[in-house]
């Protein structure tokens, strides 16, 4: 606050950060930029909290906080619920204000709008959205090799599917006592110590990228859905009377407008020879990707423990056939439901009529087998590998951290120049919709992570001994409205709620209770060329500045 000379009033000033996309910003700020994220990247929290201050977080803290709430056996604190925006957002303010602890001349942090990629390949101006001036030693690195059509790995090296330069060349994976805290042997890894999904075998050192190039990004018409339509991206169906409900608009704008950025340029393989026999019976009965971490949340299949001295190919997940009592048709109905979308009620009803059929898939699944017959050359579940940017550990690739801010300037626009939400309350039972507890599978809740008594929740169809279900405040844990990043996973939260945090980024809220970042503007004018035109393209002028919606007028 300023008071005048005269002494007869008082200003209040207030600062705004400007984010712009990033081909929106100029050489020399795109330099002092990755010089400041650099120092993050090389500088632990410790160190660099005594050099730069309070506000400095390193990556291994970064990274850290998201791998906490991501690879957790009970459910995705992160992902697949009502938090994932706010958890987003809380990461990025952290990692914005850690650019600035180090370089305060560095002002906001870039977003990336991958729109503009869609478009320039829908119009034949790039082969492949890896060719954007983004994926170059300008910005993300260059990609070295790409995976092919087979999904089969052409060369084992390593270091070819590293960043292969720019400021974060052949940069290497944290392991887990590289992780941020007094103790990490609590943390999630995987079988070679890293900080990735313990589904996720990959024994790189270096940070990963298996994409191909004929990978999609999220496209115009996918923003202009979540910014002004007022129906259901998935299928058409209006939501609540025509409009949006926040809370589900939150949910699922991690799907279409966010999910492609991370698995396309992450990738994903199969490693070693397939398990042929449960490929062709899963196609017979129309199921397909089957997701193998919904396995292992379900307790279905477990992954080893230590893998150092074994190669990746030789890694394999397993069925935890002693967790269901060697029930087949309890666990050919699990992989049933671990299909990227769970199956209606009335079909997981028409299923558990269907004994028969469950084992096959469970005996196929787990062994190999079809008929009794042993297959000679693989046994047991794939084994699957996925780049970083696709992982739990994901925000350690150099591009996560362009990307959520996007998400934040969709809701915005959508605030600002969209249909309105007719609901903004934050949902009391369904918070955590993808998460597989009590609110979306019909049959048990997720299992609970350390429990050792018998289950005494009866289920409609099987519920495994030895585990009980977890309750609603844990497995929902991150996508509640109080619901704050976890330092420590269940028992040390830190940063604001979900709730303040959605609040900071309401561009209706005063200036004092709203995030010190505004958008440069909200226009989508490439999408004119594709087909696609928004209603900021069209206003004068284009859009304000300040996050009050009185200067709409």
């Amino acid at each position: 606050e300023y008071e005048l000379k005269d002494g007869s009033s008082k200003l209040k000033l207030f600062v705004y950060y400007i984010r712009r996309e990033l081909r929106e910003v100029d050489d020399e700020d795109r330099e002092r930029f990755l010089t400041a994220m650099n120092v993050i990247y090389q500088t632990s929290t410790d160190q660099g909290q005594r050099i730069y201050g309070e506000h400095f977080y390193g990556l291994d803290a970064l990274v850290t906080l998201h791998h906490v709430g991501s690879a957790q056996r009970d459910s995705d604190h992160m992902h697949q619920g009502v938090g994932f925006l706010a958890q987003h957002a809380k990461l990025t303010e952290l990692f914005e204000l850690s650019i600035r602890a180090v370089d305060k001349s560095v002002l906001a942090l870039p977003y990336w709008d991958s729109t503009i990629e869609e478009a320039q390949v829908s119009l034949g101006h790039l082969d492949s959205v890896f060719d954007s001036e983004l994926w170059s030693d300008k910005w993300f690195g260059s990609i070295n090799m790409y995976i092919n059509d087979s999904e089969t790995l052409p060369s084992f090296d390593s270091k070819n599917w590293a960043i292969h330069d720019g400021v974060f060349a052949y940069l290497k994976a944290l392991r887990i006592e590289d992780a941020y805290g007094p103790s990490t042997r609590w943390l999630p890894h995987n079988a070679y110590g890293f900080l990735r999904a313990p589904w996720n075998n990959n024994a790189s050192p270096y940070v990963t990228r298996y994409p191909r190039r004929t990978a999609h990004l999220p496209s115009c018409q996918q923003h202009w859905t979540y910014a002004e339509s007022s129906t259901d991206i998935r299928g058409g169906n209006e939501w609540t009377n025509g409009h949006f409900d926040k809370a589900k608009w939150m949910y699922d704008v991690s799907t279409k407008a966010h999910g492609s950025l991370h698995s396309s340029p992450g990738g994903l393989f199969t490693i070693g020879p397939k398990n042929t026999i449960a490929a062709k019976l899963l196609a017979y009965y129309n199921i397909s990707n089957v997701k193998q971490h919904t396995l292992w949340r379900a307790r279905v299949i477990d992954f080893p423990q230590n893998c150092s001295n074994v190669a990746m190919e030789m890694c394999t997940p397993y069925c935890a056939l002693d967790t269901y009592s060697h029930n087949l048709t309890a666990i050919g109905y699990e992989i049933v439901k671990a299909q990227v979308t769970l199956p209606a009620p009335a079909l997981l009803a028409d299923w558990r009529h269907r004994p028969k059929d469950l084992q096959a898939i469970a005996t196929a699944y787990c062994f190999g087998m079809a008929n009794n017959t042993e297959i000679a050359d693989r046994r047991g579940p794939d084994v699957f590998i996925s780049g970083d940017a696709k992982d739990s550990g994901g925000s350690i690739d150099p591009s996560f951290w362009f990307i959520h801010g996007a998400l934040s300037r969709l809701l915005q626009y959508r605030i600002l120049l969209g249909p309105s939400f007719k609901d903004e309350s934050w949902p009391i039972n369904q918070s955590c919709f993808g998460s597989r507890s009590a609110d979306v599978d019909p049959d048990r809740l997720a299992f609970s992570l350390n429990s050792t008594s018998h289950s005494t929740v009866s289920s409609a169809f099987f519920s495994p001994p030895g585990l009980v279900p977890c309750d609603f405040q844990s497995c929902c844990g991150g996508h509640l409205e109080d619901s704050r990043l976890y330092a420590r996973y269940p028992d040390i939260q830190i940063g604001p709620t979900n709730a303040d945090t959605i609040r900071y980024l309401d561009p209706r809220h005063a200036p004092d209770s709203h995030y010190p970042t505004i958008y440069h503007h909200f226009r989508f004018m490439h999408c004119q060329q594709v087909g696609i035109d928004f209603k900021a393209n069209s206003l004068d002028p284009p859009l304000p500045l300040s996050p009050s919606t009185a200067l709409l007028a």
